[in-house]
């Protein structure tokens, strides 16, 4: 018999309590339950409420079953007063397993569980609550209701190199070295990994190995850190086809499709045209999206002060420590990929949060628009079925290029 995963060490610097806002219950995600999950719903002895007379508990979603919504994009069982009638009534072990999990995602990455975080969570993205080992307990009762898996599949560096689970801890916490190194600001810190990612498309089978790996990372970490000091940050503007193809994955992560909304389709093509041509004023993406130039998202601002980018470099954090950035956790993208693509959420979310900074008329982003922005993006970074269109993961092995990434990070992140 196989010794069951443990639990890797959650981060303190990252807080979370529910808040009871209701945004997860609103029509942007679906929940399947299984076959046990309706049966025991079922038996709580809704089809007796009146609320529920016209209204299915449940409707097919292609071959599975999820939870129904209401009309206007809520959650069958979300109360007028946003809470869940089911916990509130019998308790939150009575809820979906899937609704039981959020905002935590756990990543199967080797002998361990780690926990990843869903900043779609408004909760999650401004860090508030407790810290995150205040939640250790519950994590622990949850991971036995997973579905049961035998050990993660082995990770590629890239196509054709394979990593132990051991060697991609190592190079993961060397990302983190990189980016937790407070001596610079954020920006800097960012293109410091986008340096380490061109160092690591370098490495052989033979760097891997026990005796010499340890020195061959020390070495690229003080070696992207150095890159990083000396970078001139010069602003030259991504060529036209990068901006566009950079557009065009700003319209994914701006897609929502809510429950209950009806989006017009040629409101959305209209859309795509406007973005694709990035002149005039911004298209409605969401529904929060303010009507402002798109000249205006182009024009430097200066470095990020560490305490309005602070939501910013959590999330970094936290992505990059729980390993699902990459293998089955991230569409099956590889390491260097996946890593480059975490990075890429960098200049996408600083694009949205000026968007939002200029909706207020504020000269710079401030924290709460960059909290904004990290909850928009991080809704579909590799979430969303659209990461197996050969399309979309094109545009970002593309944008997530060291040459390229490195353009977009200075570009928009100062």
């Amino acid at each position: 018999m196989s010794t069951p995963p443990t639990l890797a060490p959650l981060p303190r610097y990252q807080c979370y309590d529910c808040q009871a806002c209701g945004v997860c219950c609103r029509g942007i995600f679906t929940i399947h339950v299984t076959p046990e999950e309706i049966d025991r719903i079922t038996a709580q002895g809704w089809a007796a409420d009146d609320d529920f007379q016209q209204q299915p508990l449940f409707v097919p979603d292609g071959k599975k079953m999820r939870l129904a919504h209401r009309e206007d994009g809520a959650c069958v069982f979300l109360g007028a007063e946003g809470r869940c009638r089911i916990h509130a009534k019998f308790g939150e072990p009575a809820k979906p397993l899937a609704c039981r999990l959020y905002p935590f995602k756990p990543v199967r990455a080797g002998e361990h569980w780690r926990i990843d975080l869903r900043y779609d969570c408004p909760a999650v993205a401004a860090g508030n609550g407790r810290p995150l080992t205040a939640h250790k307990k519950a994590i622990l009762a949850l991971l036995p209701l997973l579905p049961d898996s035998t050990a993660a599949p082995t990770p590629r560096l890239r196509k054709q190199l394979p990593l132990t689970w051991e060697q991609a801890e190592c190079l993961t916490a060397m990302a983190l070295r990189v980016l937790d190194y407070r001596e610079l600001d954020l920006t800097r810190r960012v293109l410091g990994c986008v340096y380490l990612s061109t160092m690591l498309r370098q490495l052989g089978p033979e760097s891997l190995v026990d005796s010499a790996r340890d020195k061959v990372l020390d070495a690229f970490c003080s070696a992207a850190i150095a890159a990083a000091i000396s970078d001139p940050l010069d602003r030259h503007a991504p060529l036209a086809m990068t901006r566009l193809s950079f557009r065009q994955l700003l319209m994914l992560y701006a897609r929502e499709d809510r429950r209950g909304a009806r989006p017009s389709l040629l409101n959305r093509y209209l859309d795509f045209l406007r973005m694709l041509a990035g002149r005039g004023q911004l298209p409605p993406l969401t529904a929060t999206m303010p009507p402002v130039p798109f000249d205006v998202l182009e024009e430097p601002l200066g470095i990020p002060p560490d305490e309005v980018v602070a939501p910013l470099a959590r999330y970094l954090r936290v992505r990059l420590a729980s390993q699902g950035f990459f293998g089955t956790a991230f569409a099956d993208f590889d390491y260097l990929d996946g890593f480059n693509a975490l990075l890429l959420t960098y200049p996408a979310i600083f694009w949205f949060a000026r968007a939002f900074a200029a909706g207020q008329e504020l000269p710079f982003p401030d924290a709460a628009c960059i909290e904004q922005a990290i909850q928009l993006v991080n809704h579909r970074h590799g979430l969303a079925a659209d990461y197996v269109f050969p399309l979309e993961r094109y545009h970002l092995r593309t944008l997530g290029l060291p040459v390229v990434l490195r353009k977009l990070v200075i570009w928009y992140g100062r």
